[in-house]
C-alpha cells in the first residue's frame, strides 16, 4: 500500500504526539506509584480507561463492538497490556526515570527484529541504521558497567519484552479485527485482571513492591 507524503508527516505527528503523552504518563506514574500501591493505581486506571472507552465506543458500535473472530488472541493482548503496564510502574517506583525510559527505548529495536523474525515483513537499511542509533543511545544514558542498577533493571527489561509482544500482536489482530473491538477488549481484560488483583494491595501492605 502507497502512502502520500501527507499521510506519512500525519503518522510522525501523531507518534510524536504519542510520545509526549507517555512522558507525561511515566512522570505522573512515579508521582502516584511513590505514595499509593501499584495494584491500585492499576486498577483505577484500568477501570477508568474502560468504562470512559465503554461510554465513547458503544453507541458508535453497538453489539458489534463485542463481535471479535480471535477471543484469545484479545485475551492475550489484555494479559500483555496488563503485565507492561504492572512492570513499568513497578520500574518507575523503584528506579530513577531517566534510566527507566532509556530502557524502554530498547523496544523500537526488540519490535524490528521480531517483526523481520516472526511476521517475516521487510525493513529498509536506513530503518537498521536508526534503530541502532537509538540502541547506542539508550547504552550511553545506562552506562553499562557504571551506575548499578541492580535487580530493578529487569522490571524494564521484562516491559520491553512484554510491550513488544503487544505491538506485533496489535499488527496481527489489525488485519482482520475492528480497532475499536480490539481496544475495548484489553482495556476491559486489564481493569478485570487489576480489580481481582486488587485484594492483594492489602494482603501484601508491607511489600515495597505492592
Amino acid at each position: 500500500m502507497i502512502r502520500s507524503p501527507a499521510t506519512a508527516l500525519g503518522g510522525i505527528a501523531y507518534v510524536v504526539l504519542a510520545g509526549a503523552c507517555f512522558a507525561v504518563l511515566d512522570s505522573a506514574a512515579k508521582y502516584v506509584a511513590a505514595s499509593v500501591p501499584v495494584l491500585m493505581v492499576l486498577s483505577i486506571r484500568y477501570l477508568l480507561q474502560a468504562l470512559l472507552s465503554t461510554a465513547v465506543l458503544a453507541p458508535l458500535r453497538g453489539r458489534a463492538l463485542l463481535r471479535t473472530s480471535q477471543p484469545w488472541l484479545q485475551l492475550l493482548r489484555g494479559l500483555l497490556l496488563m503485565a507492561s503496564t504492572a512492570l513499568a510502574v513497578l520500574s518507575l517506583k523503584l528506579m530513577p526515570i531517566g534510566e527507566f525510559t532509556a530502557i524502554i527505548m530498547v523496544t523500537p529495536m526488540a519490535v524490528t527484529i521480531l517483526a523481520v523474525t516472526v511476521l517475516k515483513e521487510r525493513i529498509a537499511p536506513l530503518h537498521w541504521v536508526f534503530v541502532a542509533g537509538g540502541f547506542v543511545g539508550t547504552l550511553m544514558i545506562i552506562r553499562p558497567g557504571g551506575q548499578d542498577l541492580g535487580w530493578a533493571a529487569l522490571l524494564p527489561l521484562g516491559c520491553v519484552l512484554s510491550n513488544s509482544v503487544f505491538q506485533l500482536l496489535t499488527s496481527h489482530l489489525g488485519k482482520s479485527e475492528n480497532p475499536a473491538t480490539t481496544h475495548f477488549c484489553s482495556v476491559w481484560v486489564a481493569a478485570a485482571l487489576a480489580t481481582l488483583a486488587l485484594p492483594l494491595t492489602w494482603t501484601l501492605v508491607d511489600s515495597p513492591l505492592l
